[in-house]
């Protein structure tokens, strides 16, 4: 008889305040779960970008026996197949941009699944003539809108020396040089492959937040 009094008292005071602590907490935590999703979504975005294009570039070298160059002059010596490429209209983004028509190229049979939201045109640039992809020149970008930086190996040493110059999402002209570890005794990292690394959050190259192909 004591049990049913008690059931139909309902809650107490006291229970009342423990279940809306408890839903005070959870909504606290769902609230920093979502804000860690929105701020590490383009993150997580640009990173599966960089290991996708880290994959075709691999793809590429297992079929060419070397890996995509730099220079767009350089892309017919070692793919063939194809005219080449016009003179590229300015010197703003070229390793990346070299790369993207090398993902394309006619002798190159890989499947890179590029979508329209992956690519971008910083410096809006366009070719004399069209190419296989068009007159527009397309770089590969991150979650940001930057422009993915491109190293070969063999172009360390001069892009350290004299970087390259790239366009990041705010129409900023910068200059990223290959990473090098942070123990320089080693050098360059990835020395005798490829650095494919986005500028991240801040749009400028070799800072903290930049997301790599390595480790």
């Amino acid at each position: 008889m004591a049990q049913t009094r008690r059931s139909e008292r309902g809650f107490t005071f006291i229970e009342v305040l423990v279940v809306m602590g408890i839903i005070a907490v959870l909504a606290g935590l769902t609230d920093v779960a979502m804000n860690l999703i929105v701020r590490r979504g383009p993150e997580f975005a640009t990173e599966s970008r960089v290991k996708k294009v880290k994959a075709t570039v691999d793809q590429w070298r297992q079929r060419f026996d070397q890996y995509p160059p730099t220079d767009p002059n350089r892309l017919r010596k070692i793919a063939g197949g194809a005219e080449g490429l016009p003179a590229a209209p300015n010197a703003f983004n070229v390793g990346i941009e070299t790369l993207y028509q090398a993902f394309y190229w006619p002798t190159f049979n890989g499947d890179p699944a590029l979508g329209d939201a992956e690519l971008a045109n910083t410096d809006e640039d366009e070719y004399a003539k069209p190419t296989t992809q068009g007159k527009i020149v397309y770089e590969i970008v991150d979650d940001w809108g930057s422009p993915l930086v491109f190293f070969v190996h063999t172009d360390y040493a001069k892009a350290d020396g004299s970087p390259p110059s790239y366009i990041n999402f705010r129409g900023e002209e910068v200059t990223p040089r290959p990473w090098k570890y942070s123990d320089e005794d080693r050098g360059f990292a990835e020395p005798r492959g490829v650095q494919v690394f986005s500028m991240g959050e801040d749009g400028e190259p070799n800072t903290d937040d930049d997301v790599k192909s390595w480790e």
